[in-house]
């Protein structure tokens, strides 16, 4: 039998991940960045039983783009996000480069972010199946 190794870098050597992975967009980045939503905070802080967090680093771009000077922003959180979450390449995704962040993009995610949830708990966390996910923590 021959095996043959293609070192596409470090991730190689560990295999995939067979885990359901959850997708955080720019939003739900941005509200756990400086917002005080607590499903948001537990989901990254404690993960996600069972389940993988995952993003591209064009979601972390657009995110850390519309972080405003006013807002309460802590690096221990955006070093915590990079602790628990796995950031893949746009690019390499997509097969296309990632798009301008214009002041459009940017209001539109600072809305998502910003508003008040109701019955729709922090919409932008989504499964790999596209439902919204549990309270972590809680049944």
């Amino acid at each position: 039998m021959v095996k043959i190794d293609i070192n596409i870098g470090p991730i190689a050597s560990q295999g995939a991940s067979s885990k359901p992975k959850i997708h955080l967009s720019a939003a739900a980045i941005l509200r756990y960045l400086i917002g005080d939503d607590e499903r948001t905070n537990d989901m990254i802080m404690f993960g996600v039983g069972g389940k993988d967090l995952m993003t591209t680093d064009k979601e972390l771009y657009e995110a850390l783009g519309s972080v405003a000077k006013y807002d309460t922003f802590k690096p221990t959180k955006l070093g915590k996000l990079f602790e628990m979450v796995d950031v893949y390449p746009y690019r390499d995704l997509t097969h296309s480069p990632k798009p301008v962040l214009t002041f459009e993009k940017v209001e539109e995610i600072r809305k998502e972010a910003l508003k008040q949830h109701g019955a729709e708990p922090a919409s932008g966390i989504r499964d790999k199946g596209g439902k919204s996910q549990p309270k972590a923590g809680k049944s």
